[in-house]
């Protein structure tokens, strides 16, 4: 069995942002570095920060349906891992978002973030797929197939991972539910 955990790290000093929201809480975006790894630019690779072959490295795959909040999963592990604090009322996000119905995707090609934080113990990698069960129907999983095998084959791309995550909206009775409590 595979155990994953991530330990907050201290507050850290970080490069250069966008501030897209004056909040509260603000929130900015993590200026990146943007390569496109295939012809068809649906296999994208966003890096923050500076590789360090010293520091390990983990390797995230996202996968899930439509909806599902993948996008703002990575967003939360990005916060996690640079060691916010809910109090500071500051969001970093290193994805972009489209003003899109929740019904369609908000990621129309596979992205591969790097994150190279300088203080931190760690890096790390976070594959970003389309989602699954994606209203423009099974020839859109099948592309998005595809441009992983791309990824995995691109100089650019992985070799491995060490974790895959599997994401799956929760009911709105069960939302609803939750809320009540």
């Amino acid at each position: 069995m595979f155990t994953f955990i991530f330990y907050r790290q201290p507050r850290l000093s970080l490069g250069k942002l966008t501030l897209i929201d004056q909040g509260p809480p603000k929130q900015y975006r993590l200026d990146t570095v943007r390569k496109v790894l295939d012809d068809n630019g649906k296999v994208r690779k966003w890096t923050y920060g500076e590789k360090d072959n010293s520091k390990q490295n983990k390797i995230i795959l996202l996968v899930g349906e439509t909806g599902s909040g993948k996008t703002t999963l990575i967003n939360t592990m990005i916060n996690y891992l640079l060691g916010v604090k809910f109090e500071e009322e500051k969001w970093y996000e290193i994805t972009e978002e489209e003003d899109r119905d929740q019904s369609e995707s908000q990621t129309s090609e596979i992205m591969m973030y790097e994150i190279f934080p300088v203080q931190s113990s760690i890096s790390l990698t976070i594959i970003d797929t389309p989602g699954y069960g994606d209203t423009r129907g099974l020839d859109k999983d099948l592309e998005v197939a595809e441009n992983l095998a791309t990824l995995f084959q691109s100089s650019d791309g992985v070799r491995e991972i060490d974790a895959v995550c599997f994401e799956k909206e929760s009911k709105k009775s069960e939302k609803s539910r939750f809320r009540r409590q």
